[in-house]
């Protein structure tokens, strides 16, 4: 790990960086959302000012399609950034 981190720090920083945010991101969706839909929606990615959501079924998807424009406003006031528009998909989470 440390030759990784010698050989290419500031791209692993910001790789790090990256993941950090995206987590912040899961981390205050969950707190504002209610149970059940809290565990069953996560952050797949952020292309631009897209969100892309993933959720582990049909009927999370349509709550959160339902709760676009709630979430959008939340997201906006919680991290002071402009997301234009959230992407949701259903991909069931892994077996743990």
């Amino acid at each position: 790990m440390s030759q990784l981190l010698d050989g290419h720090p500031t791209t692993v920083r910001s790789v790090l960086a990256r993941a950090q945010y995206l987590r912040g991101i899961q981390d205050a969706i969950r707190e504002h959302l209610a149970a059940p839909w809290s565990h069953s929606v996560r952050v797949a990615n952020l292309r631009g000012r897209k969100l892309i959501l993933y959720t582990d079924n049909a009927s999370a998807l349509n709550q959160m399609r339902f709760r676009t424009d709630e979430l959008l406003a939340f997201l906006q006031e919680r991290f002071g950034t402009t997301f234009r528009q959230i992407e949701i998909k259903v991909r069931p989470a892994a077996p743990s």
